[in-house]
């Protein structure tokens, strides 16, 4: 494909339009297309220290902290490129501590990075604090390369601004800069830990982390102290049919290939992901719609999958175990539906519900209290919040956010994700009008 993630057919939505109170903080437009949104789950270690404390109220003061991918082809000269820029989600200091709950926090982006990169289909944060410089980072991107980055605490005042995140107001709109500094004044450093070619001529899609704990069954979301010497496998979907482990040194230094098998039978396989409560099962789907289950001990799966899920009736793009049920996983499809599976039994879903567009990510909710929220980016058919019924085993629609888009130019609701000291805190990109939203639900 010659361009980022694909596009499904778009078709008419078949939800509900229902709107609870929204409020967009800011919008940016970024210089390149913008295809993935990631808070890091350790915004304390990249805090610019006015949060640094142990009391409640330091703590409060550290800001959600995430990261955008970016794809994009130049039209001219045919070449790909991408960026990662990082910001700081400020609290208004009007909103902050308020005791009245019907005062919505307000926030303002503040940009503390940009990093110049190849075009870039996926990044994922470590899920565990395993650096005692910072945090990790991993990029699956469209040269072929996974490259593992640290972020740390650098010495600037805000990298590519112009007083970036400094005015006040709500739903302010701004464009991106790029003064070309890159890391010159930038607030977060950035450096390369590892790099490796993956596979030649195509792509890399997507990528997951899991620990290697000496009984295969660590759950990734539980916490690790920080700079704890955790030694980290990485899975890799390509763009030839394959998916590919890798295991990250204790050193962060470099990365060894333990297994590669042909997992789907057609090229692009755009999901993979470890079970968060099994490191040996692998989750793969890709465009020959299949969801595949994988036991990977003893060298991958060059066995063949335990399970060959074929309920899709388009491409399989994107697979969600849930972080804290148990048998309770999410897939997103090309064919506008979002099927909820217990684990326990791959052969049917437990429901189904239709988005009216292609799903291209899936986002659990982690924080306590909100884990019934899955959080949609479905192309053509906006992101969409749903609510999940655990008794009931099926979704519905909790709100709509259809803020994203320019004048004639196509809206592709791409990557989305939630904050994490604020659970009701989302960031959304959008792909060819290169839009970044910040926006909030209320509780």
């Amino acid at each position: 494909a010659g361009h980022a993630p694909m596009d499904a057919p778009s078709s008419s939505s078949t939800t509900s339009s229902t709107k609870p109170s929204i409020s967009r903080h800011e919008m940016r437009t970024l210089p390149l297309c913008a295809d993935c949104v990631e808070f890091c789950p350790f915004p304390e270690v990249l805090s610019d220290g006015e949060g640094k404390t142990s009391s409640s109220e330091g703590a409060e003061r550290i800001p959600d902290i995430f990261v955008c991918g970016n794809y994009h082809l130049d039209e001219q000269s045919k070449k790909k490129q991408g960026a990662i820029f990082t910001y700081a989600c400020r609290k208004d200091e009007k909103s902050k501590g308020s005791p009245d709950r019907q005062i919505k926090p307000q926030y303002a982006l503040q940009q503390l990075a940009m990093r110049s990169t190849s075009a870039i289909f996926d990044l994922k944060w470590c899920p565990k604090n395993i650096s005692e410089k910072g945090v990790i980072l991993a990029e699956a991107a469209e040269d072929g390369f996974l490259t593992i980055y640290n972020f740390s605490r650098g010495a600037g005042k805000g990298g590519g601004g112009k007083g970036i995140g400094q005015k006040e107001g709500e739903g302010k709109e701004s464009k991106e800069g790029n003064s070309g500094k890159d890391q010159a004044d930038a607030v977060i450093s950035t450096s390369i830990l590892s790099k490796i070619k993956v596979v030649d001529s195509k792509p890399c899609l997507s990528l997951d982390w899991s620990s290697l704990s000496p009984t295969q069954s660590d759950n990734a979301n539980k916490a690790t102290p920080s700079g704890s010497p955790v030694e980290m496998q990485i899975c890799v979907s390509q763009g030839d049919k394959a998916v590919s482990l890798w295991r990250l040194s204790k050193s962060h230094s470099s990365l060894v290939k333990t297994a590669q098998w042909e997992a789907h039978s057609i090229d692009e396989v755009w999901a993979c992901n470890f079970d968060p409560f099994d490191a040996n099962v692998l989750y793969t789907g890709a465009d020959d719609c299949k969801f595949n289950i994988w036991d990977i001990r003893g060298g991958g799966g060059s066995g063949g999958p335990v399970v060959a899920n074929g309920n899709h009736e388009a491409g399989v793009t994107v697979i969600a175990p849930h972080p804290s049920y148990e048998h309770v996983l999410a897939t997103g499809s090309y064919d506008e539906k979002v099927r909820v599976y217990d684990k326990r039994n791959f052969y049917r879903p437990l429901s189904t519900f239709e988005t009216g567009g292609g799903v291209w990510r899936l986002r659990w909710n982690k924080s306590s209290g909100f884990e019934d929220r899955l959080l949609t980016a479905c192309m053509r058919a906006d992101f969409q919040i749903l609510n999940f019924s655990k008794e009931k085993s099926d979704f519905k629609l909790l709100c709509r956010y259809e803020e994203h888009g320019a004048p004639d130019v196509t809206k592709l609701a791409y990557g989305c994700d939630w904050g994490y000291k604020d659970p009701c805190l989302v960031g959304s990109c959008s792909f060819y009008d290169k839009q970044l939203h910040l926006w909030s639900i209320v509780k």
